[in-house]
Order: structure tokens, then C-alpha cells, then sequence
């Protein structure tokens, strides 16, 4: 009957090195800038981030993987934004966005609802003043969210929904 130890690490598990975001765009540039061997450039990583806490050179594998092309991509997608998020969607039509978000305040001030379905409507209001604002766009609701994302316009509450006109409980007066 044999006793397993699980204290500790294990000495023949290899332990894995964590790159941040930075050092594997230094590494992507340093490979498109360079002609150096995977190797070569295993162990430029490792004299470059050491103090960081990269501990040994890199292998073969884990600098392919970091140059190829789908990397890459995801490299570039993760870059952090000016709004805080790592996935942020750039606009299609920012000047379409900004003038929503400007009416959007306007109609706040004026003690209106705004929704998802009010600011949809006012961008094809907008788009139909002015088509060269944003041709050919299609306002789904999703598009509208990321609008609401990107411009930090939030829906007014409750409270102002009772300010809404009710038809059903005006009575109209017949002359």
C-alpha cells in the first residue's frame, strides 16, 4: 500500500509561464522586425522579461503559437479600450452615435422617456434628415445596446414612465 503525497508541486510537472498582453506584442514585433530563429527568439524573451518572471526560455511551441496569424488576432482584439472593457466594438457611424446620445440628453431634460425602442426610432429619424450620416445601416436592437454601451446613455426609470400620457384614462370632451 503506497502513500501519496500531495504536498507541494510536483517535481516532473512542468510549470507554465504566464506572458502578459505586452510581452507577447514585444515578441510579435521583434519576429516581424527580425530574422531570428524560434529559439533565438525563445531566448530573447527570456532575457527581455526575466525581471517580469519569465524563468526560462521559451520553447519551439509557445513562440508558434504566439506569432501565428489567429494569435495575433486575438492579441489585437484583447488590447484594452478607452471604455475599460477588453471587447469593445468600435462604431460604425460615430457621428450618428454622437448625435444620439446629444438628443438623447435633450430628451431626458425635457422630462421624456427614453428606451431602447425611443433611441431606435430617433436614429431613423436622424438617418432620414441626413442619409449621409450613416448609409446603409440597419438599427436592430443590438445595435442600439452597443450604442448605449459605447455612449453611457442610460434608460430613464420608472418614475418618468408616469408621466406618459395615458389614452385610456383621458376623457375627451366632445364639442
Amino acid at each position: 500500500m503506497s502513500i501519496i503525497n500531495n504536498a507541494g508541486p510536483q517535481p516532473d510537472k512542468k510549470e507554465r509561464i504566464s506572458l502578459t498582453r505586452e510581452q507577447k506584442e514585444a515578441i510579435i514585433e521583434k519576429e516581424d522586425s527580425s530574422n531570428l530563429t524560434l529559439h533565438d527568439l525563445g531566448v530573447w524573451a527570456f532575457e527581455q522579461f526575466q525581471k517580469e518572471g519569465v524563468w526560462k526560455p521559451l520553447s519551439h511551441t509557445t513562440i508558434k503559437r504566439i506569432i501565428s496569424e489567429e494569435s495575433r488576432s486575438k492579441i489585437k482584439m484583447s488590447a484594452p479600450h478607452q471604455h475599460g472593457c477588453k471587447h469593445f466594438v468600435p462604431s460604425a457611424a460615430p457621428a450618428l452615435e454622437d448625435r444620439l446620445a446629444v438628443e438623447a440628453e435633450t430628451l431626458k431634460k425635457a422630462r421624456i422617456p427614453v428606451n431602447q425602442t425611443t433611441l431606435q426610432r430617433l436614429a431613423i429619424e436622424i438617418v432620414k434628415s441626413d442619409p449621409s450620416i450613416a448609409p446603409a445601416m440597419k438599427f436592430s436592437r443590438g445595435w442600439v445596446q452597443s450604442v448605449m454601451k459605447r455612449k453611457s446613455i442610460k434608460t430613464t426609470g420608472r418614475g418618468m414612465k408616469r408621466l406618459r400620457a395615458n389614452p385610456r384614462s383621458q376623457k375627451f370632451k366632445k364639442s
